[in-house]
């Protein structure tokens, strides 16, 4: 992600005049976002530890089309690719999940605390947890 767009976007944030340099900044690190998300939901089941960076681009997505809206701009196909490129995550979350790790989820939803509406972070929730095998009582516990 993109270290040159500032951190302290928020989605209550009233416009503020930004210059056409700088909207034109956000649109194009918004391209940038939204490239790399679609790179590893493409590539669900072959991103490797990699993985998990795939919600924190959905996350950045969100931040930057909810400061976007504050400013009379066209955003219609953005939103419209992110559904596409979501509804692709919805119907790939077991292999999401099992590519990232329920550890994961569960590691980052304790420490990051996102709201529900960011629902990407609870998608472990919706997905079955593996029947355990035959020998799984050999195993140590999970604490």
């Amino acid at each position: 992600m993109n270290d040159d767009m500032p951190d302290n976007i928020e989605d209550d944030e009233e416009p503020d005049g930004l210059t056409d340099e700088a909207l034109q900044a956000h649109m194009s690190y918004l391209n940038e976002v939204m490239d790399d998300y679609e790179r590893f939901i493409n590539n669900i089941g072959k991103n490797g530890i990699t993985a998990k960076l795939m919600l924190n681009y959905r996350d950045e997505i969100q931040e930057i089309l909810s400061f976007l809206n504050n400013y009379e701009i066209d955003l219609s196909n953005y939103w419209t690719r992110l559904v596409k490129l979501d509804q692709i995550l919805r119907s790939r979350r077991t292999a999401a999940v099992k590519e990232i790790g329920r550890k994961n989820f569960i590691m980052e939803q304790i420490r990051k605390e996102p709201p529900k509406d960011h629902w990407w972070w609870y998608i472990d929730r919706s997905v079955p947890k593996d029947k355990p095998g035959f020998w799984d009582f050999m195993k140590k516990p999970e604490w």
